[in-house]
């Protein structure tokens, strides 16, 4: 559905100072587990992203801005970890609520380094304040009115009324393998219109559990 981006800025400059060393990528795979429920699945995996964005906001503290993001959280099936989060506590509790805490998040995690990703089948599920925080944005086929109600207006059309009502139609009838485009995050307005088009298929198979623990534990 979306994520927090932000462009890329290379380290150096022209007056001859060495680059910056580039640090090395790396996958790691959390799942939830086959056999747990989905409460448990979204606790666990919410509570590493929480630690992680967390120790990003302390490295800040003691280190300043020194570089552009070097981690991207991708929460895959979203609306499973993130959707039913409580949306606000009883008079008498004090503090933030849960769905607040990770619309805090995702407001402020491009500032400590990390890029936030989410796919989720149902953004109506998503807290709102999440999605608002979603610069770039590719949308597929959407059944639910719900649904193409917010990708409408993340995409800066109205979702109300008949001035729009072709958007509406045509995310609901997108075929397999193309999708609408948004890139927000831009000074130019026209690079942040939305964009008709084909991702590009990834010509492989999917990895098995055994393989996924044999390149973690290398």
């Amino acid at each position: 559905w979306g994520s927090v981006s932000a462009e890329g800025r290379g380290s150096g400059s022209a007056e001859g100072r060495c680059p910056e060393p580039v640090e090395g990528w790396g996958v790691a795979v959390l799942e939830g587990g086959a056999f747990l429920d989905d409460f448990s699945k979204a606790f666990l995996l919410g509570w590493a992203a929480w630690h992680l964005y967390t120790d990003a906001v302390i490295l800040r503290m003691k280190r300043g801005a020194t570089r552009p993001a070097h981690i991207q959280i991708v929460f895959e099936e979203a609306n499973k970890i993130l959707a039913g989060l409580d949306s606000g506590g009883s008079e008498d509790e004090s503090g933030q609520s849960t769905a607040e805490q990770f619309a805090n998040m995702w407001r402020d995690s491009r500032k400590y380094g990390i890029w936030l990703h989410l796919i989720t089948q149902s953004p109506s599920l998503i807290p709102p304040g999440i999605l608002s925080s979603c610069n770039n944005i590719f949308v597929s086929q959407l059944k639910n009115p719900k649904d193409r109600d917010l990708a409408i207006a993340a995409l800066h059309r109205s979702e109300k009324g008949f001035v729009d009502e072709s958007w509406r139609r045509f995310l609901a009838s997108l075929p397999v393998a193309r999708s609408v485009a948004k890139l927000g995050y831009s000074f130019d307005r026209a690079q942040v219109e939305p964009t008709y088009i084909q991702p590009l298929m990834l010509d492989a198979q999917e990895p098995t559990d055994a393989e996924i623990v044999g390149a973690v534990t290398k």
